[in-house]
């Protein structure tokens, strides 16, 4: 009796996985980013991450809880242009709902990146983690790669969450996840042949010894930290 209350308990949970992967993706896939305003033009709207007041910019405007944009700025040129003369919202989404673009760990599926989109033309970035938010037009639909957690290469730039990473080897540069020391997720770093990467920023000796566990980690001490005591 008690073996066959487990298995039907067991069949319960593989039955019940697959809706909650599906709820999960479609609560990122009908999520609203683009809404009109009262006179039917197109805006970008994201949550209000920074707690901005609620003070009129030139490109956004924030009420409530959300950071509103009319405006967006191409990264090459730092024009701004109406969002909807830009922006094709039909096929506008996260970058990630897109099949071919795997996600290679499992913290960013629960805690899903809102900072790369694309639409059938374009490729967007919102930056919004170390000062006001802004919203760029980066490059072509098609010129991409996924490198792993938070990172993106696009063009001859790499970016996490948005910013870009400065003197990266982009030849070298790859990604790699690492146990934290203080957490049950697992972290994305990245390292080229210089340096190893938290975030967009190069990693410290401090952060390197204390914040996560390595394999080898004398190995990369020797190569990266070698003149540290």
């Amino acid at each position: 009796m008690e073996n066959t209350k487990k298995v039907i308990l067991f069949i319960l949970i593989v039955l019940t996985l697959p809706s909650c992967v599906g709820q999960k993706k479609d609560a990122i896939k009908n999520k609203s980013f683009i809404v009109h305003d009262t006179l039917g033009a197109f805006l970008f709207k994201m949550p209000n991450y920074n707690k901005l007041s609620n003070s009129q910019e030139e490109e956004y405007y924030i009420k409530n809880d959300s950071v509103f944009y009319s405006y967006i700025y191409d990264i090459n040129d730092d024009k701004s242009k109406k969002i909807s003369d830009v922006i094709d919202p039909s096929s506008f989404d996260v970058l990630y709902n897109d099949e071919k673009d795997k996600i290679n760990n499992e913290y960013y599926r629960s805690n899903p990146i809102l900072t790369y989109f694309k639409d059938k033309k374009n490729i967007y970035v919102y930056q919004y983690l170390y000062s006001k938010p802004k919203f760029y037009k980066v490059a072509n639909s098609d010129e991409y790669t996924i490198l792993g957690g938070a990172y993106v290469q696009i063009k001859d730039k790499i970016y996490w969450y948005g910013e870009e990473l400065k003197g990266v080897d982009l030849d070298t540069f790859e990604t790699v996840n690492v146990s934290k020391s203080n957490s049950e997720w697992e972290s994305t770093i990245g390292m080229d042949k210089n340096h190893l990467y938290s975030g967009q920023l190069i990693m410290n000796f401090k952060q390197f010894d204390t914040k996560f566990f390595w394999d080898n980690k004398e190995e990369l001490k020797k190569r990266y930290f070698f003149s540290k005591k």
